[in-house]
């Protein structure tokens, strides 16, 4: 796919930065402007999850 010259050159610099081929960076960039848009949900990121609560099993109380 072909793109106005300043676009071409946009993606160009954005995949050197980014350190992958144009393919790549396509994708990123189309996932990117879907997910801004709300047309796709973003995978949730590991890292926003708290730390699992520990749980010891003599702090754990039988039912009532």
């Amino acid at each position: 796919m072909k793109f106005a010259p300043d676009v071409e050159d946009a993606i160009d610099r954005f995949a050197k930065e980014e350190a992958m081929d144009r393919e790549e960076a396509l994708a990123v960039i189309a996932r990117d402007w879907l997910i801004g848009l709300g047309f796709l949900q973003a995978d949730p990121d590991p890292a926003d999850d708290p730390e699992p609560e520990q749980i010891t099993i003599g702090s754990i109380s039988p039912p009532l």
